[in-house]
């Protein structure tokens, strides 16, 4: 709920009541889930610690102290605290990741790594498929469930990248990967195209030549599904049509980036005049009436040089993990990982990129299993 729910509510399918039905929303509703969870684990996990763990729980402090200091902002920012929906989005992600790393400590890693992957890869393909009236339909830019186009992409780009890294038996999954990856071009979020693409190289790398048959074999099947939509049904012509606008006319020939360029200077110029400590929580769009649509400038516009410091060494820890023992990690945590950063420099505030600070506690504990034994760290 919380890395795919995001601000969703019931309300944006048209229903009444938007203040009641906020209360249902998966974010408010993933705060009370995880406060229960919290509770639950009040037992110390097991002693036995490995350089991962460590790490672990060096990233999660880490963590802590950069959300902390973005909370803080919010006391110079011309914002009412109470009003301020930053503040509980920022909120909700510094309880969800030290949340999730006290599970992961608890519980049994293997059967947890495939339970989660099990319950993402079904909830993110239900999201995606649900998209698919929008295409058939001839949107202009394809959504689901009333959200938007660049987040649409991202969660159809967490089912793609469980589908290519999955061991398992999948019904139809050279299918689903030509669907999915049409819908990714159909969203019209260039962004997310460049996002998905790297992520699933890096899935890719990780697996090694070890997988290289298999990942051929899926490719070619994809392919010659994708060969098929395009060439046979009015799918792929709706989906060759948003590439050709998007891709080709908008961004090669016509240089168009929705405005990103302008919004951008208005951020590093806003961060120039509030250098160190930002301007505060959600005072660049009061502001302005608009967000930064990069990651970085975003926490330097309110958070200063000393956010995006404390941003960049929360980070730190699990690079150089990833950097040291990349073969162990599991290739679907670390292209997830990747897709979100790389994502977040081209659309998203802070919660939109939650994942970005959830997947590398996920990755650093939950190890790589091959032929059921888990790889060696060093």
């Amino acid at each position: 709920m919380s890395l795919l729910g995001g601000r969703w509510s019931p309300a944006r399918l048209g229903a009444e009541g938007d203040r009641i039905l906020d209360l249902f929303s998966p974010r408010y509703v993933s705060i009370l889930v995880l406060l229960f969870v919290a509770a639950s684990f009040s037992r110390r996990p097991s002693s036995r610690r490995g350089p991962m763990d460590v790490d672990a729980a060096k990233y999660v402090a880490m963590t802590t102290v950069f959300l902390t200091w973005i909370a803080i902002t919010s006391l110079w920012a011309d914002v009412d605290p109470l009003e301020n929906q930053k503040l509980l989005d920022v909120g909700l992600i510094a309880l969800t990741v030290p949340v999730v790393w006290r599970i992961v400590s608890h519980v049994d890693r293997a059967i947890l790594s495939a339970m989660v992957k099990r319950l993402l890869l079904v909830a993110s393909s239900a999201i995606a498929l649900a998209g698919l009236p929008g295409l058939i339909g001839g949107a202009r830019r394809v959504a689901a469930l009333g959200g938007g186009p660049n987040v649409f992409a991202r969660i159809v780009g967490v089912a793609l990248s469980l589908l290519i890294s999955e061991n398992g038996a999948v019904p139809l999954r050279p299918l689903l990967v030509a669907i999915f990856g049409g819908l990714i071009v159909a969203s019209g979020s260039r962004g997310g195209m460049i996002s998905v693409a790297l992520g699933v190289c890096v899935i890719i790398a990780i697996r090694g030549v070890a997988d290289a048959r298999r990942t051929v074999k899926l490719a070619a099947l994809s392919a010659a599904m994708v060969a098929f939509l395009v060439g046979m049904s009015p799918i792929g012509d709706r989906v060759a049509a948003v590439f050709r606008l998007r891709v080709l006319r908008l961004t090669i020939e016509e240089q168009y980036v929705s405005g990103r360029d302008e919004i951008a200077m208005k951020a590093i110029q806003y961060w120039e005049s509030n250098l160190w400590l930002g301007g505060g929580l959600g005072e660049f769009k009061r502001v302005t009436g608009d967000y930064p649509h990069n990651i970085i400038l975003e926490i330097g516009a309110e958070a200063g040089l000393v956010g995006v410091v404390l941003f960049l060494a929360s980070q730190y820890f699990f690079v150089r993990r990833l950097m040291l023992n990349w073969r162990a990690l599991d290739p679907a945590w670390v292209g997830l990982w990747v897709m979100y950063v790389i994502a977040a420099q081209f659309s998203g505030d802070l919660f939109d990129s939650r994942a970005i600070f959830v997947m590398p506690v996920v990755a650093l504990l939950l190890i790589r299993q091959v032929n059921g034994k888990r790889m060696q760290v060093d």
